[in-house]
């Protein structure tokens, strides 16, 4: 089990996942068919609406006049700025730009400034061309129009007025953009004068880079000014500090060593310096003499000192007796060894050597001698500099208020100093800057005479037939969600939850005989049916390879199944309004079951509206009323179709009954077709419509099915649910819905498997040829 259990959960998941992806999959197709089919149905509105936005479109292309655009492009080069200020000075006004300065100077292009500047640089103001004269106004023109007159008004505008008119006329055909991520500015102008739109493009070129000359000049000038009055400020500023700080010495004697008039260096500070070094030197010296001293003293504790120690003293005389000392040892040893320790030779040897020890320890005094007074000559002076050090640092001490002062005198000169120097660098770089007439901006290419930029015809062109196939798409969704009336099967199901047993085309219209035909006492006595001029009543005889007649098969079949799951003899006919073709469905519907072999009772029920009777019986005398009040007899009011064998039951009413649902609902009616289930195989009661009057429902314990006919494209489906739900006996017992009167050239546009090609595949097929 364990081992089982996650290949279920995979098995699951895989499940879950090809459903999800097959649900899926199954909403796009149904989306695609609701769009494929909208557009099979609406294909004529959205075309007829694209042909009209083409149709506006080409008006509008022949009676707007042309407009030509022409552009001139300026770039904004700091380079060229920057290696010209090099030759002069350090670079301080500009700067590498950024996207927010480069949008900053097309906004500038687009300022009201550079507008005015171009229109009084132009005189555009005084052209009655460009800013238009006095106007006739709406009737005026209408008047001119018709009576030939196209002079104008007086122009009585005053030339401010004027010039704001010219201004605004040249922003509104002006456009400045900045071209993909560079530094080049695009200015278009358009007009409906190719050489104009050329002219003005390049007038506000040359204004705007006008207009940053004159701007650097400006500012280079007041900038001059300022810095010409900030320098002589500045400069009585520093000279102040300076006698400041010249009187301030005096007052407090302190002397400059250094040389400057700002110097942080005095006398005091150089003595300390000095002093100070000078003890330095000393305390090493003591050090060494005491070093020294230290070592001799160790060197004395030996009895005869060693060759490194002699080394080390650097005395000759040591060296010289050291090495005397060392001969007489040595020789010692041997006349020991050859004579004894007693002999007088040995004893002599070692009387010398006794000798040169004393002789040894007596330098080496002497030289301890010399090394104590030295080391004590050395350690006097630094005693002596330490306290030397000590009576000018105390001087110093005192000195230090006085020194605050002094301090915060030389570092506000200073900061007068620095800024006169940086300041005059300043004036001088503005100076020579002044006379450079350069800008950032330079024209790299000039408008010339422009193209024609509007209309567009191909723009023009294809956003109407956009625009118009959006439209008429729109048009048609609009048309479908109005359109609440039966078109497809699937409409049928999913709005009345019912079966749609059929979907039967309209019937064309037969010819009518010019005189009725009577009827011969033979065949009034075999009650024997007359043919009806209007032979779509029987249908399915005359052309039983018709897709009406396939249609009618279709309703037979399905009260064929339903008879074999329960008693359904008895079917009623009814619809929501009159002229759904109910009657005629139900008279198909009967003589195809009776020419198949079955026995079939046709009764015409609608006894508000005898169609059947007035059309299959119209000289009958006694009918359905008769036989219920038991006038007549059933056999003998019977008419019979010689060619299915058919019996037919027609209502006689001679005058406007009340109560029409009463005769339906009787307990005679009931036992009429009581009696009648015993002798025949299906009882087809053609009844009245359910909007109009109940009679239908007064039927709902005598019927054992319904076929509700519902005419296609006409009846509105909220009618159809409504007459439904207000009879919920008639919905239960609804053999299903037959769509009636379709037109099948339209119904191909919502349900592709509909139409004549399929069935004409068939019978050319099977030999029964084309209908």
């Amino acid at each position: 089990m364990e081992a089982r259990a996650p290949r279920f959960a995979t098995d699951q998941n895989a499940y879950q996942t090809e459903t999800g992806l097959q649900t899926q999959s199954d909403s796009l197709s149904r989306l695609l068919d609701q769009l494929f089919g909208l557009l099979r149905r609406q294909y004529l509105l959205i075309i007829s609406v694209a042909l009209l936005a083409v149709a506006l479109g080409a008006v509008y292309l022949l009676t707007t006049p042309p407009v030509y655009t022409s552009h001139a492009k300026i770039v904004i080069d700091t380079n060229k700025t920057r290696a010209l200020q090099q030759q002069t000075g350090p670079i301080i006004y500009f700067q590498t730009m950024d996207i927010s300065s480069i949008m900053t100077q097309v906004e500038l292009l687009k300022s009201d400034g550079i507008a005015l500047a171009v229109v009084k640089g132009q005189r555009l103001a005084e052209d009655p061309t460009f800013v238009g004269g006095g106007e006739l106004g709406i009737f005026g023109r209408v008047s001119a129009s018709l009576f030939g007159r196209s002079e104008k008004l007086p122009d009585t505008r005053s030339e401010t007025e004027r010039t704001q008119a010219a201004v605004g006329k040249l922003l509104a055909q002006r456009t400045v953009a900045r071209v993909s991520d560079t530094y080049v500015l695009d200015i278009g102008y358009s007009a409906a004068n190719p050489e104009l739109a050329a002219k003005m493009a390049n007038a506000i070129a040359n204004a705007y880079i006008d207009a940053q000359l004159d701007s650097k000049y400006q500012t280079a000038q007041r900038a001059n000014s300022w810095l010409q009055d900030r320098i002589k400020d500045l400069r009585a500023q520093a000279a102040a500090a300076d006698r400041a700080i010249f009187d301030y010495k005096e007052k407090n004697k302190i002397v400059d060593v250094s040389g400057g008039t700002s110097s942080g260096r005095l006398l005091d500070d150089d003595q300390v310096v000095q002093l100070n070094s000078q003890l330095i030197v000393a305390r090493v010296s003591a050090a060494e003499a005491k070093a020294r001293l230290d070592r001799i003293t160790e060197i004395m504790s030996q009895d005869v000192p060693d060759a490194g120690t002699a080394d080390t003293l650097q005395s000759g005389i040591i060296s010289g007796l050291r090495n005397q000392y060392l001969e007489l040892d040595r020789r010692a040893r041997i006349f020991s060894e050859r004579y004894g320790a007693n002999h007088l030779a040995v004893i002599n040897l070692r009387t010398q050597m006794a000798e040169l020890r004393r002789s040894i320890s007596d330098e080496l005094h002497r030289i301890a001698q010399s090394y104590k007074s030295d080391y004590e000559i050395a350690k006097a002076r630094v005693q002596t500099m330490e306290k030397s050090l000590a009576g000018v640092i105390s001087n110093t001490q005192l000195l230090y208020r006085d020194r605050i002062g002094l301090t915060d005198l030389e570092t506000t000169a200073k900061i007068y100093h620095s800024m006169y120097d940086n300041f005059l660098n300043r004036y001088m770089e503005a100076s020579q800057q002044q006379s450079l007439p350069i800008t950032e901006a330079r024209v790299i290419s000039d408008a010339q005479p422009g193209y024609q930029s509007a209309p567009n015809s191909h723009n023009v062109l294809a956003s109407s037939i956009f625009l118009g196939l959006i439209l008429g798409f729109g048009l048609g969704v609009l048309r479908e969600a109005v359109d609440r009336v039966f078109r497809t099967r699937n409409q049928v199901e999913s709005t009345l939850r019912a079966n749609c047993l059929a979907v039967l085309p309209r019937l064309s219209p037969i010819g009518i005989v010019p005189a009725p035909i009577s009827l011969s006492c033979a065949q009034i006595n075999t009650r024997q049916l007359v043919p009806d001029p209007r032979r779509h009543f029987s249908n399915v005889i005359e052309d039983p390879h018709s897709l009406f007649a396939e249609g009618i098969r279709a309703i037979k079949v399905a009260a064929d199944i339903a008879s074999m799951i329960k008693e359904n003899k008895v079917i009623g006919v009814t619809s929501s309004v009159p002229k759904e073709g109910k009657s005629t469905i139900a008279s198909n519907l009967a003589e195809l079951m009776a020419h198949a072999g079955k026995r079939v009772a046709l009764i015409d029920g609608d006894l508000r509206n005898l169609t059947l009777s007035r059309n299959l019986t119209a000289d009958a005398k006694t009918g359905l009323l008769e036989v219920l009040a038991r006038q007549a007899d059933l056999n003998q009011t019977f008419y019979t179709d010689d060619r299915s064998g058919l019996k037919f039951l027609p209502s006689i009413v001679d005058s406007r009954l009340t109560h029409t649902d009463e005769i339906l609902a009787s307990k005679a009616f009931r036992a009429l077709l009581d009696a009648m289930r015993s002798e025949y195989d299906y009882i087809i009661v053609d009844l009245p419509p359910l909007a109009p009057v109940s009679d239908a429902r007064a039927t709902a314990g005598l019927i054992d099915s319904y076929i509700y006919v519902i005419e296609w494209g006409r009846t509105r489906t909220n009618v159809v649910q409504h007459q439904l739900a207000a009879a919920p006996e008639l919905g239960d017992r609804l053999l299903g819905v037959v769509l009636n009167k379709a037109n099948y050239k339209v119904l191909t546009r919502y349900e592709q498997y509909y139409g004549r090609n399929y069935y004409k595949y068939y019978n050319a097929r099977y030999g029964y040829g084309d209908r």
